[in-house]
């Protein structure tokens, strides 16, 4: 029972995986290539990381690496600095900036996120850059799914670089070279609908066959506590 569960909560990863990868190699008509520095609004930039000395319970909040790992936002994953800060500085971010982790192991560098419900002003840290793109030729959620696609995940931890096994960077230009593609916006809004629906649908498979593995492991351990005390019959 638990081998079916764990092959069908694989299974319903890899659909998403497949679908993604197909929207973005069997492309139609009218689709235009560039580097993705030619279509950001601001060229990527790296946040800021405050002082460990100014680290507090409470105060400004700044993002950890984690709030963006996995391509899921989590304004949740955050520390607090006590350290003075300037309202007009670029480490501050919003709803909706596409933020990309610039270091971390050879599987998690290069993971996006779309930045939601932050409710007040927050810093990104310097092993985080802001690539927000211009919305009037590709969307950010279209972007967010193609920095997501497997060939592009490829790409970006080949661009990896660094002398450390473990721990890989991405720099600016390495951000500007990536090699983007895109249709009109109206062909990405379909597109992203499309991604949105699947996401959805596949997290709630993968919840489903989560709790059952993880149904399945008390069970197990309840058959052999009863088996260890003679309960069994």
């Amino acid at each position: 029972a638990k081998a079916n569960a764990e092959l069908n909560l694989q299974n319903a990863k890899e659909l998403f995986e497949s679908y993604l990868q197909s929207v973005f190699e069997n492309i139609g008509e009218g689709w235009e290539e560039k580097n993705l520095g030619q279509v950001l609004i601001n060229q990527p930039q790296n946040g800021w990381s405050p002082p460990a000395k100014n680290q507090t319970d409470s105060g400004i909040p700044v993002l950890t690496l984690s709030a963006v790992t996995g391509f899921i936002f989590n304004p949740l994953s955050v520390k607090y600095t006590s350290a003075l800060s300037k309202q007009d500085a670029r480490y501050w971010v919003n709803n909706g900036d596409l933020l990309i982790t610039r270091s971390n192991t050879p599987e998690l560098v290069g993971h996006v996120a779309i930045c939601s419900n932050i409710h007040e002003p927050t810093i990104y840290p310097d092993l985080i850059m802001k690539i927000n793109p211009d919305n009037k030729i590709i969307m950010t959620e279209f972007l967010f799914y193609q920095l997501k696609s497997p060939k592009l995940r490829e790409i970006i931890k080949d661009a990896a670089h660094g002398a450390n096994p473990t721990m890989k960077k991405i720099n600016k230009t390495d951000v500007q070279n990536f090699g983007i593609i895109y249709p009109t916006i109206q062909t990405q809004k379909t597109i992203v609908k499309k991604l949105d629906t699947l996401s959805e649908q596949t997290k709630k498979l993968e919840s489903i066959y989560e709790k059952k593995l993880q149904d399945l492991e008390e069970l197990k351990k309840s058959i052999l506590q009863k088996a260890f005390n003679g309960e069994l019959s």
